[in-house]
């Protein structure tokens, strides 16, 4: 299984390296961004567009590894508390165990 990750890898990082060679003159080109309100309106400078794919690609990962923390963050709090659980219901089963046996027979007072 490892050599097919690694074979799919290579093959995805051949197929990115090719689209970004035959779109270079594409991809270099400088993109203005302009946002227009009614009020206020904002022009940025020119950023050659692969800065923009890359910029959005960045942002992707950082929210993506917030989301992963906070939810890691999340699971193990949940971990603790059913582990506390299991111990408090772990030495609650001990405890019944441990407890003589009482025997109720019929007609004994």
């Amino acid at each position: 299984m490892r050599y097919v990750k690694l074979a799919a890898l290579v093959i995805l990082l051949a197929v990115a390296g090719l689209f970004f060679m035959q779109n270079d003159a594409v991809l270099t080109a400088p993109l203005e961004m302009e946002l227009d309100l009614y009020f206020v309106q904002f022009l940025g400078h020119a950023v050659p567009t692969y800065a923009i794919f890359i910029g959005a690609f960045l942002i992707g990962v950082l929210l993506s590894f917030i989301f992963l923390v906070v939810d890691k963050i999340h699971s193990s709090g949940q971990l603790k508390a059913c582990r506390r659980k299991l111990a408090s219901l772990e030495q609650e089963v001990t405890s019944l165990r441990n407890l003589p046996l009482q025997e109720q027979g019929f007609g004994k007072p």
